[in-house]
């Protein structure tokens, strides 16, 4: 049979008044932005992300590697989640003779990448550690991701993430957080400053907001756009890795890096 068009043109969306999947969208975000505060609530966060409270996170440390330089210790350690047995690779850089604010690194590339940052604070006198949350560094998966256009290899651990009703923003969020408590009890410390670059912005800022205690600052370095920016302009590229599903309601991972 021959083949007709239902629509002159082939496509609805040269129909009058008619509207993409982002034209629903940007409505939508017009409608929520009314509603939604400027500073939101701890708890509206947490329930929104889906991040769970440190006191129920337990994590087992296995000392991997420590060794003594001339300028201080290294200290290579595994903390393994208690509640999905997930590592969280730390290297923990000791001065002999700390003074300055402890700093916890993250990044969403390899650790290898913070060597010039690293080497600043301890030169400064900072104690430093570089902890890589799941999906990142040691943990990132190899090869091609089953989702051939994807070009991050993390797109897959987010889908399966989805389908099973997780969170890898809540998941990381709470890696960071776990990190810095063992950090902070490795040296002694009551909290230490966070830094986060290019996608571990949006884990780490969850985290800081959530787990304010253990946190002295936050700043971030190359971070993705907001989610606000990213809902208004569709050419841009945007992950799921980097997305809690229906936060905009509540908040932008934005509002949660004030100090």
């Amino acid at each position: 049979p021959s083949m007709h068009n239902v629509t002159e043109s082939g496509c609805v969306l040269d129909l009058p008044k008619a509207q993409s999947v982002y034209d629903i969208m940007r409505n939508e975000l017009a409608r929520v932005d009314a509603k939604r505060m400027s500073r939101p609530a701890l708890e509206s966060v947490r329930l929104a992300a889906g991040v769970r409270p440190l006191d129920t996170l337990k994590a087992t440390p296995t000392a991997v590697k420590a060794y003594r330089t001339a300028d201080g210790k290294t200290v290579q350690m595994l903390l393994v989640r208690d509640d999905d047995l997930v590592p969280i690779p730390l290297v923990a850089f000791l001065p002999e003779n700390p003074k300055g604010t402890p700093v916890l690194l993250c990044t969403d590339a390899g650790r290898k990448s913070l060597e010039t940052e690293v080497r600043r604070l301890l030169d400064a006198g900072h104690p430093v550690a570089v902890a890589e949350m799941r999906g990142f560094g040691e943990s990132a998966r190899g090869g091609k991701s089953v989702f051939h256009t994807a070009s991050r290899h993390d797109e897959e651990l987010a889908m399966l993430s989805f389908a099973i009703g997780e969170n890898l923003v809540a998941r990381r969020a709470e890696d960071v957080a776990v990190a810095a408590r063992y950090f902070c009890g490795m040296i002694g410390s009551k909290s230490v400053a966070l830094s986060a670059v290019g996608a571990a912005a949006i884990p780490a800022a969850h985290a800081f907001f959530l787990e304010r205690r253990w946190f002295k600052s936050f700043e971030t370095k190359s971070p993705p756009p907001s989610w606000h920016k990213v809902v208004e302009h569709p050419e841009m590229q945007s992950y799921f890795a980097d997305s809690v599903h229906g936060a905009l309601r509540v908040y932008d991972w934005i509002d949660l890096t004030g100090q």
